[in-house]
């Protein structure tokens, strides 16, 4: 946990200009494919096919949304801010002549055969395409390989040749367990329509249920010590939870504190339902079903925890939604949010750096993390289930403006795709 008296927060903008590893990194990196040494290297394997995937269904989208580019290209990025950066950060675009174009070494795949690749998950006739788009196809294969396999774990792989039985251990023991998911999510980004939200593939308890995996498999234990470290002199603390999904983090406090009393929110009538059943014995933990705007409390408390639910609110409620957060809060009290954000590359290395975590390994995964959080931002603003994906300088602003401050944050996951923001009301 880093506090705000060692790096300054606020002083972080959102980056425009993507990052890259270095060529001695990037070496490094292909010999860890080449040779595997152990299960991290699949994992690295994996993350570096991820990125190509979604430079496939980018390349998709753009084929069917070329306004995006003649708006980049008048410096109009209002409307497609998040489709934008997604094209830039992941390599598709490039400045030629003073203009947005699509990089020559993917301008080859023509939309009817990236179309093909898409709906069918068959190589494009064609074999006039580049080397680099040769790679593109075959990492695009090989993920929806481990998608099929995963959810139908009888089908043999179709594309996969090399160290077949060792992807396959990968996914039965659930080791890419939330990579899978997101790439399956993910892959409807294709769909992507410029100024209109597209239909979500799934219904509101698949992505709590992707929370619960992300939680179980990354955050558990994070989470445990930060508020341990936060509460450390509070012997029965009272917590509020926003969204509070199947009760994860509300089990996880009773558990680190026994004394403790929990309220939990949940909108969704049939998630809210299974978790009122869940904690139904004990008269410690309060579940309802209701909107939070539509909430009246005389109850305040130690903490109001705010786990991934900032993006069902538009941009202008974000704001409304950490003001009456706050209003909950006892004196002292604070609003942890647990959030991932794109494009602030340079806070969480100097955030790893304080903690003493940025190793050469940390700072590979941590790229990749970066990169496939502009596809997760893209999703957020493009899909009718949320409504407005959580933007870090909108953010930052929706604070000062609501006289807020951010106090202390820490990494909620080991790659720091997301971090632990506790937010206090200025003295």
């Amino acid at each position: 946990m880093i506090r705000n008296n060692e790096l300054n927060f606020l002083s972080f903008n959102e980056s425009s200009s993507p990052v890259e590893l270095s060529a001695s990194i990037r070496f490094l990196v292909q010999t860890i494919r080449f040779l595997k040494p152990g299960k991290m290297a699949y994992k690295l394997d994996f993350y570096e096919r991820f990125l190509n995937y979604l430079r496939v269904i980018g390349l998709a989208s753009l084929s069917q949304n070329q306004s995006v580019l003649d708006d980049l290209n008048s410096e109009d990025e209002s409307t497609n801010h998040s489709f934008a950066r997604f094209l830039i950060h992941l390599g598709l675009v490039e400045k030629q002549d003073s203009q947005w174009k699509v990089k020559a070494e993917y301008s080859s795949l023509a939309k009817d055969q990236l179309l093909v690749l898409l709906k069918k998950s068959e190589k494009p006739a064609s074999t006039k395409v580049s080397e680099a788009e040769r790679q593109l196809v075959d990492d695009f294969l090989h993920i929806r390989d481990l998608v099929k396999k995963y959810r139908q774990p009888e089908t043999p792989f179709k594309h996969i040749r090399k160290h077949r039985k060792t992807w396959e251990r990968l996914v039965q023991s659930n080791q890419l367990d939330y990579e899978i998911r997101l790439s399956e999510t993910l892959f409807h980004l294709w769909k992507f329509q410029a100024g209109n939200k597209i239909r979500s593939p799934f219904d509101e308890a698949y992505y709590t249920e992707s929370g619960r995996s992300a939680f179980h498999n990354f955050t558990r234990h994070l989470f445990q010590k930060y508020i341990s470290q936060l509460a450390a002199n509070l012997q029965h603390p009272k917590v509020f939870d926003l969204g509070c999904g199947y009760g994860n983090y509300v089990e996880l406090v009773r558990e680190t504190f026994p004394g403790s009393q929990l309220t939990g929110v949940e909108i969704n009538p049939e998630v809210y339902h299974a978790t009122r059943e869940k904690f139904s014995t004990d008269a410690n933990v309060e579940i309802i079903n209701t909107d939070f705007f539509e909430l009246n409390t005389l109850k305040r408390y130690n903490f109001v925890l705010m786990n991934y639910v900032l993006f069902y609110f538009s941009q202008e409620d974000q704001k409304a939604v950490l003001k009456k957060a706050a209003s909950l809060l006892k004196k002292g009290g604070s609003i942890l949010l647990c959030q991932y954000f794109s494009g602030i590359e340079s806070l969480k290395e100097q955030l790893a750096e304080k903690q003493k975590e940025l190793t050469l390994f940390k700072k590979i995964v941590m790229y990749y993390s970066d990169k496939i959080l502009y596809a997760n931002t893209l999703w957020n603003d493009s899909v009718d289930t949320f409504a407005s994906a959580v933007k870090w300088d909108h953010f930052l602003q929706n604070l000062r403006e609501s006289g807020l401050y951010i106090e202390s944050a820490t990494n909620a996951d080991p790659y720091y795709y997301s971090l632990f923001v506790e937010i206090k009301v200025k003295p």
